[in-house]
């Protein structure tokens, strides 16, 4: 004797949960049920906004019941119905274990569009098109002309478009050289020309403009080795990790990327799976880090909770247990100081809780012959000993009041974290 109970079987239909013309309304079972007991006192549908009951009627066969409309699909246009079954039975007496619910919009048109809304994401300055699939329910051939999308950098094809009976693809041509960073709405709407009632289709779209990422570059061939590191980043410890793919994981070396990666869905996490390419001369040197924050457009130095150093062929963290790096929002964010080969005029109006020379310059990438004086003072960095050394009266520490003359043998870029400055006020004399 069968004594498991009913279940459902695959998904309620529409399972897109979009009812448009020549759609139907369904549940599968797992074997076969007793459709004498389906009646209308076991299955509800009803307005979700009004609670309006709709007149349906249901036809069941073995393991399916078939729910049908009793009114034109047209009066139910943008209607949201909520769908409910509250039983079923098998020949043996199995019962379901709970009631089958769904939901599901009406739309009175043969045409939808899959997926019903579109979200992208696009750097500032970039050239890109999405395709819309358009889905055609019916047999007939139909010509739609498109309107809507009034953002200037979101465009689509122009005058009348000739869908047959297997659809179409409609692009969507995306320009943001010239937008601003930001998220902006917009909605494609697509009519059917003559529809004969047919309402008009409108497509939600939402564009999110991000700056563009940080161009990081590791050559491996320049390495004898590497190690890997499986991370992810929380920002003032709130212990919410990322789960923006747009956001990137750099590691660093003595100022020098060695690696990086985005962060990547796997399964129900997400993690950054980086390759930290290194050589002999590498063993044992703190690995830094850095994350750029996508939505917000900011570099951030990042603290790993413990301590990692570079070996050959190391591993640090696993998917289920990330090694997390902190952020600080107030203190962690990256100023950038572009360096001309020679002298150059820097000003520091970052506080760094370690204000020696070597915490502010550690990230030249090429500190071969560097020198940082004042009119009084000066350090330069030992080649052979790889240190800063102080020079009449010497700069041990850094002055955010004060003015620095920075001589680099090779254009760099210098970074910086750390609060701003506190600014003060003097009198010129």
């Amino acid at each position: 004797v069968d004594r498991s109970s009913v279940q459902l079987f695959g998904t309620p239909q529409p399972a897109d949960k979009l009812l448009s013309i020549g759609d139907e309304i369904s549940v599968n079972f797992n074997k076969p049920i007793l459709c004498s007991l389906i009646d209308t006192s076991n299955y509800l549908f009803v307005n979700k906004a009004t609670l309006q009951r709709l007149n349906v009627s249901a036809v069941c066969s073995g393991s399916k019941i078939i729910f049908t409309l009793n009114q034109p699909i047209a009066t139910l246009d943008g209607t949201r119905v909520l769908a409910t079954l509250k039983s079923a039975q098998d020949i043996f007496g199995n019962t379901l274990e709970s009631p089958v619910v769904w939901e599901f919009d009406v739309s009175n048109n043969p045409l939808f569009y899959n997926p019903k809304t579109l979200e992208i994401e696009v750097y500032k300055g970039s050239k890109t098109k999405v395709n819309l699939s358009l889905i055609n329910n019916s047999i007939a051939n139909y010509t739609l002309v498109n309107s809507g999308l009034n953002s200037p950098f979101l465009s689509t094809t122009n005058g009348n478009i000739s869908v047959s009976s297997i659809g179409a693809q409609i692009p969507i041509s995306i320009n943001t050289t010239t937008s601003n960073l930001g998220i902006y709405l917009d909605t494609l709407f697509t009519e059917i020309v003559s529809s004969s009632g047919f309402s008009k289709l409108a497509v939600p779209i939402k564009v999110n403009v991000l700056a563009l990422p940080p161009n990081w570059q590791v050559n491996a061939s320049n390495y004898s080795g590497s190690a890997s590191i499986i991370c992810n980043y929380s920002i003032d410890s709130v212990d919410v990790l990322s789960t923006d793919t747009m956001d990137k994981i750099a590691v660093l070396i003595d100022g020098e990327v060695r690696g990086f990666s985005n962060i990547i869905k796997t399964g129900n996490f997400y993690r950054a799976y980086i390759s930290v390419f290194g050589n002999s001369t590498d063993n044992n040197k703190p690995l830094n880090f850095r994350v750029w924050h996508a939505k917000q457009g900011v570099q951030y130095d990042a603290t790993p909770r413990d301590n990692m150093t570079y070996a050959l062929n190391a591993f640090y963290g696993t998917t289920p247990s990330p090694r997390i790096l902190d952020i600080s929002s107030t203190s962690d964010s990256l100023r950038f100081i572009a360096l001309q080969a020679g002298w150059n005029w820097v000003a520091f109006n970052t506080q760094k809780t370690d204000a020696s020379v070597s915490s502010y310059l550690q990230n030249l990438t090429q500190r071969t012959d560097a020198r940082i004086k004042t009119l009084n003072s000066e350090a330069y960095w030992n080649n052979a000993t790889s240190e800063w050394i102080e020079l009449n009266n010497g700069i041990g520490n850094i002055n955010t009041a004060n003015g620095y003359m920075l001589y680099v043998k090779t254009a760099d870029t210098l970074y910086i974290s750390g609060k701003p400055a506190v600014e003060s006020n003097f009198t010129l004399k």
